[in-house]
C-alpha cells in the first residue's frame, strides 16, 4: 500500500515533516531525498519512482500543499539549441521557431553510405512538442526512406 506521513521516509527513514514530497504515484518522501534520487537521471530529471519503478519526473513530484517540487526554467523548447560535446554542427539540434526546426551537421565528421558528406542542415518536418511532458517529436526524410527521429526530454 501506500505510505503515509507517519511511516517515516522510506529512503532515509527519518520522520516525515514539512519537507514531504508526493509522487505522482502516490509514494511519500522527503524533498531532500527525491532529489538526490533525481539527480541521478540528469538531464532529463526522469526515471523510476523508488518504490514502485513507475516513471516519474521532478517536474511531477508535489510538496503537502499541492505545489510543484521543481518548475522547469522553460516552458518551451523553441528557441534554443542542443549541441553535442560542445560542438555546434556536429549534429546540433536547433528549435528556433515551430516552423524552424532541423539538426545542424557542418562539422560533422561522419559520411552518408554514398561516401558523400552529410548535408549541412537536415529540416524536421511533422513537428510538434508536449510541453507537459517536455517532449519534441519530429520527422527527417532521409533518401530512399524516412526515419524518424524521437526527441529527448529538455
Amino acid at each position: 500500500g501506500l505510505l503515509t506521513s507517519e511511516s517515516g521516509c522510506p529512503i532515509c527513514f527519518a520522520p516525515m515533516g514539512a519537507d514531504t514530497c508526493q509522487t505522482p504515484c502516490g509514494h511519500l518522501f522527503c524533498r531532500m531525498c527525491i532529489l538526490e534520487v533525481m539527480e541521478n537521471h540528469t538531464p532529463s530529471w526522469r526515471g523510476p519512482c523508488p518504490m514502485c519503478r513507475t516513471e516519474i519526473s521532478i517536474y511531477t513530484v508535489e510538496d503537502v500543499h499541492g505545489k510543484k517540487l521543481v518548475t522547469p526554467d522553460r516552458t518551451t523548447i523553441f528557441g534554443t539549441i542542443f549541441v553535442q560535446n560542445n560542438t555546434l554542427g556536429l549534429a546540433s539540434y536547433h528549435f528556433d521557431s515551430e516552423d524552424d526546426c532541423y539538426i545542424f551537421y557542418t562539422n560533422a565528421p561522419w559520411k552518408l553510405p554514398d561516401g558523400s558528406p552529410y548535408p549541412e542542415r537536415k529540416q524536421f518536418c511533422k513537428v510538434s512538442y508536449d510541453p507537459e511532458t517536455r517532449t519534441f517529436c519530429g520527422t527527417v526524410e532521409w533518401e530512399p526512406s524516412t526515419v524518424t527521429q524521437p526527441g529527448h526530454g529538455v
